[in-house]
């Protein structure tokens, strides 16, 4: 009997490229997820990698836990791997993985570091914060202002460690699969839309406006591709063209001489040059700044990343072809 082919588990578009790189070298049949947006997306995936299918996994919480215990299970009995990529916020699984003990491997794609560290007092009260006060046994509870300049904290579980069955990989630059052939940069600009920590959705929405006109009047092509899930969407200025927002970004068959974001590990994935304006929103506290920078910054590649410090300076680098202050 042949031996099953390993799954990968998802919950984010991060390891997309990673996926059409090395999906066949990790033999891997299967990728699972959970919500019709990385159904669509994944199956961009899925095109490129003969013999991968993509599955989703309906139903309610509850539902969803059985089922990836039964899926989990299976792997344990049969020897197959289980791969995964989640750094945060799926305790269920990562609970599953210690009941059930799989053989497989974490391939981590960003860090924790962007986040705080939640005490005890901070959790607050009522359900939530009993499940979290409960998590935090095995889990370190990290927070973050809540998008779009909400009030309050977002809380992220983050599993401190994975029993011994599992492999754990330290993270790799992003990976581009495009096809060859694939557009040159020219004057093409794409910005990365999606909500932000601790600012608001106006102020980022008139930022990018502001300066994709600059660069139309310029001359430039603008391109212009949001988040994927739409609670966390920018939605699309006018006057530019817009990239499907369920492709996943490694998989956009066009290159862009400048990526603009703000602190969405995209940016890595595309631009021959990479700005991020996280320090250019002036609405943004100081402290969510140099965090969210860091979040950036720890990656492969962060270093490339340039970092205005203000709207006319972002201005400049887009244009001329540098930072004037970062």
């Amino acid at each position: 009997m042949s031996r099953r082919r390993a799954t990968a588990f998802v919950v984010s578009l991060l390891p997309a490229g990673f996926l059409v790189e090395r999906a066949n070298a990790l033999d891997i049949g299967t990728v699972v997820v959970l919500n019709d947006v990385h159904e669509r997306s994944y199956a961009f995936v899925e095109a490129r990698v003969p013999g991968l299918r993509v599955e989703r996994i309906r139903g309610g919480r509850i539902s969803v836990a059985f089922a990836l215990a039964r899926r989990l299970a299976a792997a344990r009995m049969s020897g197959a791997d289980v791969v995964f990529f989640h750094e945060c916020c799926w305790p269920e699984f990562d609970l599953l993985i210690w009941l059930l003990r799989p053989a497989g491997a974490f391939f981590p794609q960003v860090t924790m570091t962007s986040f705080e560290v939640a005490k005890p007092s901070e959790l607050g009260s009522g359900p939530r914060a009993i499940a979290l006060r409960l998590l935090s046994r095995k889990f370190t509870i990290y927070r973050a202002l809540k998008n779009s300049g909400m009030p309050g904290y977002d809380y992220f579980p983050s599993v401190r460690e994975y029993p011994p069955s599992i492999r754990r990989f330290s993270i790799q630059p992003r990976a581009t699969a495009r096809t060859p052939g694939s557009s040159s940069g020219g004057q093409t600009v794409i910005f990365i839309g999606g909500t932000e920590v601790g600012v608001a959705d106006e102020p980022l929405r008139q930022m990018y406006s502001s300066l994709m006109q600059a660069a139309r009047d310029s001359g430039w092509s603008v391109f212009f591709k949001d988040h994927p899930m739409a609670r966390l969407s920018l939605d699309v200025p006018e006057g530019c063209t817009e990239i499907d927002a369920t492709v996943p970004i490694e998989l956009v068959d066009r290159d862009f001489a400048v990526a603009v974001g703000v602190a969405s590990t995209a940016i890595l994935s595309v631009g021959e040059r990479k700005l991020s304006l996280v320090r250019a929103l002036a609405a943004m506290p100081e402290t969510v700044k140099d965090a969210r920078a860091r979040h950036l910054t720890a990656l492969p590649g962060g270093g490339a990343i340039e970092f205005p410090a203000s709207v006319a300076a972002a201005r400049a680098a887009l244009l001329g072809g540098g930072t004037q202050a970062n």
